[in-house]
């Protein structure tokens, strides 16, 4: 029994030995008398300098009339972008200029063509037989929009060539001998002005045609959706003055060349996902236009400006047709070549 007690009297003298223990002060080398395990960040938790110019970013995008950017991006500039977005266009136009011969298919909704319709490039003599690596599979994927010339699509490169990288592809296609001449015929006022360095219109990458059929298509880049859609109620469009500037700057080098549009509406000009505006539709237009037409479309431009109406206006003097353009415009090797 006294060995019982004695066992009991050890085990009480060992427990009070661990209480003192466990409630003595931390040692003075630790700022703190919290004995908790601090926890440790979320894996998904950004530091904080981050997070402080993620604020900021979305504070910057704020800012009217400022474009969507992020200040931590170590991306390229605007202005290396669109050196990108240059150097992109032209090794695409090269890539339609290696293959004179296209086959074209028709590949969205109901429709699926089973055999292509091959055309052929302006300088491409006709063969019964065409190499395939001379050949370039072009698919029409959906229907864009629709105009007096043909019916545009959205396109992309088939079989084989679905590596090659390109910007987003417009093709325009006519089906009539008419609309096929008035499609060559703004395929040279396109080469003119693009070998003019005029800014603002789309770029040019390919024509081919079959001058037999009356087929042709002209591919050229995406370049967003008409200003027509911004229309009112009231068949009015607001312009920022960005805008207003860009416009006149895009049709003071289009009359710097002596080229007139004749064609100046709100489903002409084309606003991208930036708001970069653009103008289109060169079929009616003149490369013999007077002073006094191009002062009309001057005047026409500035009453569109101010958001007046003009879609129903007529258009301004009379067309020129390719055999009226004078051969070296109309000849792109010539035109390129200067």
């Amino acid at each position: 029994m006294a060995g019982l007690h004695l066992c009991i009297i050890h085990d009480c003298i060992e427990r009070w030995s661990n209480l003192n223990e466990s409630t003595s002060p931390v040692s003075s080398s630790s700022s703190s008398t919290n004995l908790k395990r601090k926890a440790d960040a979320l894996p998904c938790d950004p530091p904080k300098r981050e997070r402080i110019i993620e604020k900021d970013s979305k504070e910057l995008n704020k800012l009217p009339g400022r474009l969507p950017t992020t200040v931590r991006s170590s991306g390229p500039s605007l202005r290396e972008q669109r050196k990108l977005v240059a150097d992109l266009h032209v090794r695409t136009r090269s890539h339609f200029e290696d293959h004179p011969v296209l086959t074209l298919y028709l590949k969205y909704g109901n429709y699926n063509s089973p055999t292509p319709e091959i055309l052929l490039s302006p300088d491409q003599p006709r063969s019964d037989v065409y190499p395939s690596g001379r050949c370039l599979p072009l698919i029409l994927t959906s229907k864009l929009g629709r105009g007096a010339t043909g019916q545009a699509y959205s396109a992309t490169f088939g079989h084989g060539h679905e590596h090659v990288a390109s910007p987003r592809l417009v093709a325009k296609l006519a089906t009539t001998k008419e609309r096929l001449r008035s499609l060559r015929h703004e395929y040279d006022v396109y080469c003119y002005l693009q070998s003019r360095n005029v800014r603002g219109i789309p770029f040019i990458f390919g024509y081919y045609q079959d001058s037999h059929r009356g087929i042709g298509v002209l591919i050229m880049n995406h370049l967003g959706k008409p200003i027509s859609r911004r229309m009112d109620d009231t068949k009015k469009i607001n312009f920022t003055a960005s805008e207003r500037a860009s416009l006149r700057n895009i049709f003071k080098g289009i009359h710097a060349r002596g080229v007139l549009h004749r064609d100046l509406r709100s489903w002409n000009i084309m606003c991208n996902d930036v708001g970069e505006l653009s103008v289109i539709d060169f079929d009616r237009a003149s490369l013999t236009a007077s002073k006094e037409q191009l002062s009309a479309e001057k005047e026409r431009l500035r009453q569109f400006l101010k958001g007046e109406f003009v879609d129903k206006d007529p258009v301004i003097g009379s067309n020129d047709l390719p055999s009226d353009i004078d051969e070296r415009i109309r000849n792109p090797s010539v035109v390129r070549s200067k």
